[in-house]
């Protein structure tokens, strides 16, 4: 009896070593299925700039972005977070709905953003300059 209660407990351990395995395989990091880049156009300065969706668009603003951590610059988005813009409908912007900013001062009068609501759950994935 004693054998078959040792073997009991033996089976009970592996299948719930079994199952943690199967439930970690299904823990993996999302990645965006249609990541765009989206750049800034206003002032790094202004913190109402950085924080309006509007400023933020498919059309590269000439800047080498990715290279620091002080000034707004880029970010990578889901397609699905972007909206023709009402004066170019031909130009992505970022839609307020799904994503909303807010600014967050680093240095003396500049700032980054930061994501503060909206319907996405794509994270913030800034790409900012010094």
């Amino acid at each position: 009896m004693k054998k078959i209660k040792n073997y009991a407990m033996a089976l009970v351990a592996l299948v719930i070593a079994i199952g943690s395995m199967t439930l970690m395989s299904f823990t993996k990091k999302e990645s965006l299925l249609a990541p765009v880049t989206i750049y800034f156009h206003g002032d790094s300065s202004n913190p109402a700039e950085v924080a309006d969706e509007s400023f933020w668009n498919d059309q590269p603003n000439g800047l080498t972005c990715n290279t620091g951590s002080t000034r707004a610059c880029a970010m990578i988005v889901e397609q699905t977070d972007l909206s023709p813009s009402p004066e170019n409908p031909s130009i992505q912007e970022l839609d307020p709905s799904k994503f909303q900013l807010s600014a967050q001062l680093t240095t003396p009068n500049n700032y980054i953003p930061n994501k503060s609501g909206g319907s996405s759950s794509t994270p913030l994935n800034a790409q900012n300059r010094n």
